[in-house]
């Protein structure tokens, strides 16, 4: 079987959207995500229209996007169709027990990207930005530790601390830095 052919199948089998997260927390975190894309939004415009620096109408701009395209996934559940189809070719490829070393170079990738990303946008950001791309650090580290699904690093993400899973306070308190960054932010920083 060719790869496109291989890719096809697996990307039928994956994955079917269907409304993710229905508890009270799942709900809540949605709305949070929607809250944040709004507000992120709205900053982002404010921003543009003042005639800021670049570098920080882009930044709000990143959020922004990133934001509406997270708030869409919750509850679609999209990682899953990536981590799914990741295994589908990788069983067919062969290589699926020698996934681990994919998965480590994979984050590292993410994070010396993140990290990059972030020092770049602290160091040419004005002040009043450095809430935002602390929540948005916080949240890329959630989501890439959640996509690249390390068995050992899902069973650390699933401990519990004050009634919920660390996954679970990772990701609301990044929300919660978020929103209120964008709450806070003044169109002139």
């Amino acid at each position: 079987m060719d790869r496109w052919t291989l890719l096809r199948t697996c990307l039928a089998q994956s994955w079917n959207p269907h409304w993710s997260d229905a508890d009270f927390l799942g709900v809540t975190l949605t709305f949070l995500y929607v809250t944040a894309a709004l507000m992120t939004t709205y900053a982002a415009l404010q921003v543009w229209v003042s005639g800021s620096p670049r570098s920080g109408r882009w930044l709000w701009t990143l959020a922004a996007v990133c934001l509406i395209l997270l708030a869409i996934n919750k509850q679609l559940d999209v990682q899953t169709f990536f981590t799914q189809t990741g295994r589908c070719v990788a069983r067919a490829e062969g290589w699926y027990g020698e996934r681990r070393s994919f998965q480590e170079v994979a984050t590292l990738g993410i994070f010396t990207v993140a990290t990059f990303v972030g020092a770049t946008l602290m160091v040419t950001s004005r002040r009043g930005n450095g809430l935002m791309i602390a929540g948005l650090g916080l949240l890329t580290t959630y989501v890439a530790l959640h996509v690249l699904s390390f068995h050992h690093m899902d069973s650390l993400l699933k401990t519990p601390l004050f009634g919920l899973g660390l996954a679970r306070i990772i990701e609301l308190s990044s929300l919660l830095v978020i929103n209120y960054a964008a709450a806070t932010k003044r169109p002139s920083a």
